[in-house]
């Protein structure tokens, strides 16, 4: 029987020591005999495998952090063309009640109400470029 030509880390208190692997070597690589754990081949397989699985984590974690950048950019597109489409609405109901007046047409219930709807609007799309400002 070959003794393994590995290393076995053996704790001494709170400082330890490398010492000779006490398992009986089952295979010849190089010239030198290795038990099953200290087998060259086996332990680059396993690093191998352990950066693979480490690399597809990583690769899930960035893909996951780019599909959040992408829909946080789509998001603020998406408010920024919302508050444009508010503020011309708001500003096309505000020119339409101030042409039914200006034309001496009384201001009814309907345009009353599109009045206050543009003002909403408008403050609306207000808030909205003002909290995208402050986010930048």
């Amino acid at each position: 029987m070959h003794e393994c030509a590995g290393k076995a880390y053996h704790r001494l208190g709170i400082w330890g020591q490398w010492d000779p692997c006490s398992r009986s070597a089952t295979v010849q690589r190089d010239g030198k005999w290795y038990c099953w754990q200290h087998d060259p081949e086996r332990v680059k397989a396993d690093e191998e495998k352990r950066r693979a699985d480490w690399d597809a984590k990583r690769d899930r974690e960035l893909a996951k952090y780019k599909r959040i950048a992408r829909n946080a950019k789509l998001g603020a597109l998406v408010t920024m063309e919302t508050a444009g489409l508010l503020e011309r609405l708001g500003k096309e109901a505000d020119l339409s009640y101030e042409k039914a007046g200006d034309n001496g047409d009384s201001h009814t219930g309907w345009a009353i109400q599109l009045h206050h709807d543009a003002k909403a609007a408008l403050a609306l799309a207000a808030s909205i470029r003002e909290v995208l400002e402050a986010s930048k």
